[in-house]
């Protein structure tokens, strides 16, 4: 019921903002775009570079399939924490809290929306795009790993940014997240480890153990809900002293 009253009550409130924001209703859009793009253009470029360069972008092909597979997150994210800055900055979440639906049913819908929205979206995004030879198993699995790195970056937007302003520095500064998970390509698979800290790291493992035909991907599959689990806690707990402090 929690769940059914939070949509019917921010859901109209959610699609009013995206519709007004025309950088938020083009990220919406994003999916079907990078589709597209990377399905006509990534064999293009590979191809300009090699005529050019003489080198091989595909021989990368692992890699540049784990940029792609990491962007909706950060994307829907991005969308998902400028609209909870809006809100907090309307006062929106503070008259939530006199209303039936108050904040656990608030978070419910805030935490819940991200990752249907981050799964669709990834999975859609990497079946149009055609450069991944994953089964659509596979592919859902990663999907779902994927998708909750988006409430992540929501709240990590929300939680440490006072406005749009410091929400865009954010969304830079979030590359600082991802990138070095992509120097696990480059190492030994024992150093790889190093890398488990940061987030995107299990969902990337588990993309290249589908790809190179591992059996182990369930470790990285269920290790990554934990520590998505336990880091979307903390943020929670952040956001919320947040709100009530202020």
């Amino acid at each position: 019921m929690n769940a059914i009253r939070a949509i019917r009550a921010l859901g109209p409130i959610d699609i009013k903002n995206v519709k007004r924001d025309p950088m938020l209703s083009w990220m919406a859009l994003m999916p079907i775009f990078f589709g597209f793009l990377f399905r006509w253009g990534i064999p293009w470029v590979a191809n300009q570079i090699y005529v050019w360069l003489d080198f091989n972008l595909m021989d990368y092909k692992l890699l540049v399939n784990s940029v792609f597979a990491m962007l909706i997150p950060v994307i829907f994210g991005s969308v998902i924490g400028f609209l909870l800055l809006d809100q907090r900055d309307d006062q929106t979440i503070s008259a939530l809290q006199v209303t039936p639906l108050a904040l656990r049913g608030y978070f419910l819908y805030r935490i819940s929306m991200p990752v249907i929205l981050g799964f669709l979206g990834n999975l859609i995004m990497l079946l149009i795009s055609g450069l991944t030879t994953l089964s659509i198993g596979e592919l859902i699995l990663v999907s779902i790993s994927a998708a909750g790195l988006t409430p992540l970056y929501a709240l990590f937007y929300a939680s440490f940014a006072k406005n749009k302003v410091q929400g865009f520095a954010l969304m830079k500064m979030s590359g600082l997240i991802f990138m070095p998970v992509l120097g696990a390509y480059f190492v030994p698979k024992i150093w790889q480890w190093a890398f488990a800290v940061l987030p995107p790291f299990w969902t990337l493992k588990l993309f290249w153990i589908f790809e190179m035909g591992g059996s182990l991907w369930f470790v990285y599959f269920f290790g990554g809900l934990i520590v998505q689990g336990a880091l979307l806690w903390v943020l929670l707990k952040r956001f919320q002293f947040i709100l009530e402090s202020g």
